[in-house]
């Protein structure tokens, strides 16, 4: 096809009107979203529904001395107290719940506090939902102690009430633990359990002092469990004041509630039908001591001293923000933001990380601490949002370098009111504005990393399709674009066309599609035909880009591939242009109807749909996504990884860039870090290692491996509806997932691998059953990632000569799976297992000896073992006659 004839210039840019709209990403709502400000990496938007009248009109006419404070609760209700009034809103649906009621939603109830002669806080008031309730529960303390208890909102004068009798401490804050009640602390760490009960037709509330140490309550023997509270000492012995109490649920085991206080950290556990335990109480101030010399001063000052300022929880642990003052140094506090990790109840003697935070210059005087306890966290993600009234800064965890202030307070009369997490979004409310979220600018890579998993996947793509096809209008000049139009090579024409149809430059576009891909009547089922692998050549390429604006990458280009659709020089950001602008080349695929013209391709050995393939593209991205989100967490393992990686593969890195630029650049090959990373594993148990660090290196690589395919197949299934191939081809195709597949470019071996290190060298040789117990649910995982990658093959190839075949070795595969769980008596999660995958009852039959150990009748009648057995039973029953 030649065009150098052809004089006309290309059109102008013609770029659609910027618009937002609405997403399901990062639980956003279905109204229309208002920026209300940007950063260069952030955007600040209105979140949740609108403000209630109540709320609105509080804000409006409440007096200026009045103190005003807000909260929100994960499952997105909202609250305000000011005065003695109490309102309660729903901010935002959830939506995993199909039997909400809608009509609740933009209601907002008044209910009034107990007296008090000091401000109440929206701290000390705690909203929850039961289970099977639509309407939530509250109960409120005033800062004297007086507990009032609604079982229902919707019932403002149905309360119940009670004197906690604190002998003059003021409280600090609630925190709901589902199941138990609440956690009530003071400002002087007196920390009580308050149980709302229902006896006798009539509700009402209990009261325990939790067991504490010594120094919290003067003089409480710590072999008691739990006292009355008039029994509270009058004068502790000393003050040691609260800073945070966090409350975490651990699946259906129970409940973590972590109270920090002065320099101690206290674990409560909060077990089901069981009485609270504590775990540990640890002084963890030299800890802290120790990470600012290192990191700030570079020395061991004498006179220095430190502050907690806030916490958090996350999987790997406990996030901190402290202060630190030397004063033979400098009269600068001096922020900094750290990971403690948490593995079970063994808490670590080190920091997994330890960052400055870049806070405006306080400097030391008398009254400094009531400076520093007006600052706050949110931590989402690898960001921590910290705030206090006036003020804003993100801090990306993963990075020193980026720190990002926002400018959200407008005037004198405004101020930060409140921030939580709801819905997974970060939220603060404002006085002028009300609830706004703050997330990463253009859906940022830990946005785009868990937006996927909404149930209802209303994904708009409008806001990236102008962002991205910005990029390209800006990176690309039209003489360039002109260079391609005019090209004799196939795949630049076919670039050149997805380029000029982000430019809406439609004529062309067509021209050089009419030219390319004429029209048939009929669908032509050809195998690796030109069309497919043309289009798979490009999503590659996409996928394989070099950064275009990193100056590092200048000499190492590869100009043949590369299209300027990553203009990032952080990898994250990198990784999230790569996402985008393969959602823009599928989306020109099916806007110009060539997505129904995909037949099918070899990969892999295996005769697979071209869609399917490009669904491959699309989830190695949340490979490298999730696997960069756990580098710095995992730096040893992981790091280890990437450079035998790059190794195996003779990647050549040079002085300008490092192993992660070059390693994250090339996305297709991003699963060949599984593989090794499993190696480096068998190699550990067969070192002279004790079996308690072979253990934990073992549940380390799980944590990793599980959780990069979890996002990976969350995604897949997520988005099937986007890669379901032509009905032609499937008639010639099967569906054999890289996850599962064999090979070196498949994980089907490295999983297998991994169970049986799990099984051989993890679970057996631990004799720690925190350990146990948690390789025992990454052993479940694995089979169940396993399994389903097998089932999904079978179902693509069901009426056909391979099938029976196969579906023999995968019912063995099956058992041999099933049956270690059996052996190690752990009969719900083969149950599990065998019900999901298909599993024949009768498989298990013959280890009913193996169930029948109580000694007695009547343990052997309330045994989970016994209770199993006759399951199976009445299964095989069932499906025998």
């Amino acid at each position: 096809m030649d065009r150098t004839n052809m004089t006309s210039p290309l059109g102008k840019t013609v770029a659609s009107p910027r618009k937002r709209f609405t997403t399901s990403v990062a639980g956003r709502t279905n109204q229309s979203i208002q920026v209300i400000c940007r950063t260069q990496s952030h955007v600040v938007e209105n979140f949740g529904s609108p403000l209630p009248v109540l709320v609105t009109e509080a804000l409006t006419f409440v007096d200026r001395n009045t103190a005003v404070s807000v909260n929100i609760s994960e499952d997105g209700w909202a609250w305000l107290v000011y005065g003695r009034k109490l309102l309660v809103w729903q901010c935002k649906a959830n939506i995993h719940d199909s039997k909400q009621r809608r009509t609740f939603k933009s209601q907002c109830r008044e209910l009034l506090l107990p007296q008090s002669d000091l401000a109440h806080k929206a701290d000390c008031i705690a909203v929850w939902v039961l289970p099977g309730h639509q309407v939530p529960s509250c109960m409120a303390v005033s800062p004297e102690g007086v507990v009032r208890f609604w079982a229902s909102v919707a019932h403002e004068g149905s309360s119940v009430e009670t004197s906690a009798e604190l002998a003059g401490q003021e409280v600090d804050c609630l925190i709901h633990v589902p199941g138990h009640g609440c956690i009530l602390a003071t400002t002087t760490c007196t920390v009580a359990l308050l149980q709302p009960q229902f006896n006798n037709g009539k509700n009402n509330i209990t009261c325990q002092v939790l067991r504490t140490s010594q120094g919290w309550l003067g003089g409480i023997g710590r072999k008691m469990t739990s006292l009355i509270f008039g029994a509270i000492p009058q004068s502790p012995v000393t003050e040691t004041k609260l800073v945070k109490v966090t409350c975490t649920l651990l699946n259906e085991r129970g409940s973590r509630v972590l109270i920090l206080a002065g320099s101690s950290l206290q674990y409560w556990f909060f077990s089901h039908n069981e009485q609270e335990k504590m775990e540990f109480d640890e002084d963890i101030t030299d800890i802290v001591q120790q990470a600012f010399q290192r990191k700030i001063w570079e020395s061991s000052p004498q006179n220095m001293s430190t502050w907690f300022v806030d916490m958090q929880t996350c999987e790997e642990g406990i996030v901190l923000l402290m202060a630190a003052h030397c004063a033979d140094i400098s009269i600068q506090i001096h922020f900094a933001l750290g990971l403690l990790p948490l593995v079970g109840t063994t808490l670590s003697n080190s920091f997994k990380w330890f960052i400055p935070v870049k806070i405006d210059p306080i400097f030391y005087h008398n009254d400094i601490e009531s400076r520093l306890v007006s600052y706050h966290f949110i931590l989402c993600g690898w960001e921590a949002i910290i705030y206090n009234r006036h003020n804003v800064l993100v801090v990306n965890t993963a990075s020193e370098v980026e720190q990002d202030k926002i400018d959200l307070v407008r005037g004198s009369e405004d101020s930060i009111l409140g921030g939580a997490i709801c819905s997974a979004t970060p939220v603060l409310f404002t006085k002028s504005i009300g609830l706004v979220s703050i997330i990463p600018m253009d859906f940022a890579v830990q946005d785009f990393n868990t937006g996927y998993t909404d149930t209802t996947m209303s994904m708009d793509y409008t806001y990236k399709v102008n962002q991205t096809a910005q990029n390209f209008s800006t990176l690309i000049s039209n003489d360039e674009l002109q260079d391609m139009y005019c090209s004799s090579d196939t795949v630049t024409q076919l670039r050149a066309a997805f380029l000029l149809s982000l430019r809406q430059n439609k004529t062309q576009c067509n021209e050089i599609l009419s030219q390319l891909f004429p029209l048939q009547e009929d669908p032509v089922m050809d195998i690796d035909a030109t069309f497919d692998t043309l289009v798979l050549k490009i999503a590659k390429d996409l996928i394989d880009d070099y950064p275009a604006n990193d100056p590092r990458w200048a000499h190492h280009r590869d100009l043949s591939i590369t299209m300027n659709a990553v203009t990032s020089m952080q990898i994250p950001h990198q990784l999230e242009g790569k996402q985008k602008a393969l959602d823009l080349f599928i989306m020109f695929l099916k806007e110009h109807n060539l997505w129904n013209r995909f037949c099918a391709v070899t990969c892999r050995g295996t005769i697979m749909s071209t869609s399917h393939v490009l669904g491959e593209y699309a989830e190695k991205i949340v490979a490298a996504v999730t696997l960069y989100s756990l580098q710095n967490r995992y730096a040893e393992i992981v790091d280890a990884v990437v450079n035998q990686t790059l190794n195996e593969k003779e990647a050549y890195v040079s002085d300008e860039l490092t192993v992660c630029d070059v390693f994250y650049r090339e996305v297709s090959t991003v699963h060949l870090f599984l593989p090794i990373l499993v190696e480096n594993a068998y190699e550990v148990t067969q070192s002279e290692r004790s079996l308690q660090q072979v253990g934990q290196y073992i549940m380390q690589v799980n944590t990793i491996l599980l959780t990069v395919l979890y996002e990976v197949v969350k995604y897949r299934q997520y988005n099937a509806e986007r890669f379901v191939p032509a009905k032609f081809s499937n008639e010639i195709t099967e569906y054999l997932p890289w996850t599962a597949a064999p090979g070196k470019d498949g994980l089907r071996s490295c999983l297998n691998t991994m169970q049986s290190i799990t099984i051989k060298h993890g679970i057996t040789g631990i004799g720690d059953s925190t350990v146990r117990n948690e390789l025992y649910e990454q052993l479940v995982s694995l089979i169940d990632l396993i399994l389903d990658g097998r089932k999904c093959h079978l179902e693509s190839i069901r009426g056909t000569e391979k099938f029976e075949v196969l579906l023999k070795q995968y019912e063995t595969e099956r058992a041999n799976l099933i049956q270690p769980l059996i052996k190690e008596e752990q009969y719900d999660n083969a149950a599990m297992l065998a019900e999901k995958y298909c599993g024949k009852v009768d498989e298990f039959l013959p280890h009913i000896d193996m169930l029948l150990k109580e000694p007695e009748l009547g343990e052997l009648a309330t045994s989970s073992n016994f209770q199993f057995l006759i399951k199976l039973i009445y299964e095989y029953a069932y499906r025998s006659y």
